[in-house]
């Protein structure tokens, strides 16, 4: 997932934790599914430090709700959205992946 690397290296850089969700986990996990935006679940204790990291690679808010937030790329990144859920939430994502 190459086309990713800087924004995976942006959340390691702030010391982020995020799971990769979505089509691109099923893709991982070896079944074939279309898909181009990333999503990420985030525990809702990072979105203040994940807000300036995704920001300075030129990412902008277009949609967020409570536990939402979708963003609009620059032009040589894709479409990002982050699942924010609470700690104990995404405690659990991370064991269940592990």
């Amino acid at each position: 997932m190459p086309i990713y690397a800087p924004v995976f290296e942006a959340l390691y850089a702030a010391d982020i934790p995020f799971l990769v969700i979505g089509g691109h986990a099923v893709v991982l996990h070896g079944h074939q599914r279309n898909t181009f935006d990333l999503d990420l679940l985030i525990a809702e204790g990072n979105l203040p430090a994940a807000r300036p990291a995704l920001s300075g690679l030129g990412y902008t808010s277009y949609f967020e709700s409570g536990a939402f937030l979708q963003l609009t790329p620059p032009a040589n990144l894709p479409p990002l959205d982050l699942m924010i859920v609470d700690q104990t939430t995404f405690n659990w994502g991370r064991q269940t992946a592990e």
